[in-house]
Parts: structure tokens; C-alpha cells; sequence
């Protein structure tokens, strides 16, 4: 799991980034001109950030315990307790990152024609 997130996860969210900053910036889209737009962008900076400080560590530190206790693991406290917030918190970023992608398909407050 380890892996996955430095290799995958971490990848496609500087990809994910760095895309966002090229349609902001040259397409007709832009920063804030649409509400959907800027939910997506306080979802993505949210989810860079709660995945690098709180999640990363805690899958990280149990990566650590496991290759030093191996399945001793299951009976440490602190592997214990990253599992558990993973668990929790690994849940609300799922549904989060589903609900940006339903964002990004519907485009909800997206600002309607006017009628003659």
C-alpha cells in the first residue's frame, strides 16, 4: 500500500495538479468563473493536502512497523491506530474524490444561457 501511494496516488495527484493549473490558465474555463470550478479546486487542494500531512504518515509509519515487527504488527497500539484512521479518513477521501468526479461530469452551478 506503501508503494501504491508514493507510486500511483502521488503521481496522479501532481498530474491532477498540474493539468488543473494548465485548463485554469489556458482555457476558457479560467480560475473562478464557474462555482464547480472552484469546489473542484478547494477539493483538490483539500485532498493534496489532508493525503500528504495526516493520511501519508500514518500509512508510512505502518509500512515501518510492519517491516520491523512483521505480524507482531497487529498487536502494536500505533499500527493500530493508523489503521483506524486510514480506515475512517481513507473513506471520506474516497467519497470526496467521488464527488469531485461527479462534479467534473454534471457541472452543477454551471451558468445558464439566457433565453431571448
Amino acid at each position: 500500500m506503501d508503494f501504491i501511494d508514493w507510486y500511483v496516488i502521488v503521481v496522479g495527484a501532481n498530474g491532477t495538479l498540474l493539468t488543473a493549473l494548465l485548463y485554469s490558465i489556458f482555457t476558457k474555463w479560467g480560475w473562478f468563473k464557474h462555482r464547480w470550478i472552484t469546489v473542484e479546486w478547494i477539493i483538490l487542494l483539500a485532498g493534496i493536502s489532508f493525503g500528504t500531512y495526516p493520511l501519508g504518515p500514518w500509512l508510512s509509519g505502518m509500512a515501518e512497523i510492519s517491516r520491523t515487527q512483521g505480524l507482531g504488527a497487529f498487536h502494536n497500539h500505533t499500527f493500530l491506530h493508523n489503521q483506524k484512521m486510514l480506515m475512517i479518513f481513507g473513506t471520506i477521501q474516497l467519497c470526496t474524490i467521488l464527488f469531485a468526479a461527479g462534479i467534473s461530469v454534471l457541472k452543477p452551478w454551471k451558468k445558464k444561457a439566457k433565453t431571448a
